[in-house]
């Protein structure tokens, strides 16, 4: 499954407080292969989504809210800007979600369909959260979903791979970002 014309790129969360919590040499992989999607998909003249988090949902369990609680207490922002590369680029579509997946109250799945968009691309951290909430949620609005698995990560490398082995299979394929770019 190579890029078509009914395709689109989402890379999720590759915000500075988010990155730094995954080894740096998988960041630097993660970044480097969605950078390299990202040209290809622009190449293409096919969207690029980039998606950050801010803020957090409602209805908060006692562990989030007592987070949330320290977070407001910070002068920092909780999880940063986005990584350099990614910000500032006409090309990209940005969008800010307030929840793990990506379409949750952002208006990603009506642009999606006003494009025409059967087929999207999953990039980001963190594999067992923004990464599979997202993948979740575009199986069930019937997306064909491709995770790309050199362009993912996570925190926590059981969960990292409890969703790459157990989850991503029944709802999308895998691909490396090599055998997306040359098809």
């Amino acid at each position: 499954m190579g890029i078509s014309e009914h395709s689109a790129l989402i890379v999720i969360d590759l915000q500075e407080g988010i990155v730094d919590k995954v080894p740096a040499e998988v960041a630097t992989s993660v970044i480097s292969n969605s950078l390299a999607l990202c040209g290809a998909f622009e190449r293409a003249r096919l969207p690029v989504f980039v998606v950050n988090v801010a803020g957090r949902a409602k209805g908060l369990t006692e562990v989030q809210q007592r987070a949330s609680k320290r977070a407001q207490a910070s002068s920092a922002t909780v999880w940063g800007p986005l990584i350099e590369s990614f910000s500032n680029n006409p090309n990209f579509k940005y969008l800010t979600k307030y929840s793990w997946g990506a379409f949750t109250n952002t208006g990603l799945h009506d642009q999606l369909k006003a494009q025409g968009i059967t087929d999207v691309y999953l990039t980001g951290v963190a594999t067992s959260v923004g990464v599979e909430s997202t993948a979740r949620q575009a199986f069930e609005l019937d997306y064909n979903v491709v995770i790309v698995e050199d362009a993912i990560a996570d925190m926590d490398l059981i969960c990292h791979q409890h969703s790459c082995e157990r989850v991503f299979p029944k709802m999308s394929v895998l691909m490396s970002s090599e055998q997306i770019i040359k098809g």
